[in-house]
């Protein structure tokens, strides 16, 4: 099999509704946002972040991103991530 090849289930879609409904069962926390969560950081990022992040929010334990659009290889073809 070929670097990268696609190894998942004949229902893939049942595996990521399943993974959905888990995260969303999960009760731990992660613990919440401080001041001490910006130490190391660059002037503009800290003070973004400071502005941006309320005190004690509840940090997450994961996150799910996906991303859409097209790329030019030969030609335009899309794709989703």
């Amino acid at each position: 099999m070929r670097a990268g090849a696609h190894t998942g289930t004949a229902h893939p879609g049942k595996e990521l509704a399943a993974w959905r409904q888990r995260l969303r069962n999960e009760t731990r926390t992660a613990g919440v946002f401080t001041n001490a969560e910006l130490d190391g950081l660059e002037g503009l990022v800290r003070g973004y972040l400071a502005q941006a992040i309320a005190p004690d929010t509840s940090l997450a334990q994961c996150a799910q991103i996906t991303m859409r659009g097209s790329i030019k290889i030969g030609r335009w073809l899309p794709f989703r991530a």
